[in-house]
């Protein structure tokens, strides 16, 4: 169970427009349901801001590994080196 002043971030990141996320308690469920209008029963459930996928950057050379990560374009535009084919948007994967 969260504290209380973890639960006043979940309530105060849903009135900012966050999207929220549920889940019973009962069952220990690892199954996390996306709510419009949560209900704030904290007894009974476990509520928590959607996260975001994490989103990098790579440069892509001839011939080499992929070596450095960069958390955005101009980042990754900023370090690359000469030969560059391309810059590559990679997006986490939340299903899995």
């Amino acid at each position: 169970m969260k504290t209380l002043p973890e639960m006043i971030a979940v309530m105060q990141a849903a009135d900012g427009g966050a999207k929220i996320r549920s889940r019973i308690y009962e069952y220990d469920s690892d199954i996390w349901r996306i709510t419009d209008n949560p209900v704030w029963d904290w007894a009974h459930y476990d509520y928590e801001v959607v996260p975001e996928p994490l989103v990098i950057w790579v440069n892509e050379y001839p011939g080499k590994d992929f070596s450095l990560a960069y958390l955005s374009q101009a980042a990754a535009d900023q370090g690359k080196s000469k030969g560059r084919i391309r810059c590559i948007r990679f997006v986490e994967d939340m299903e899995s």
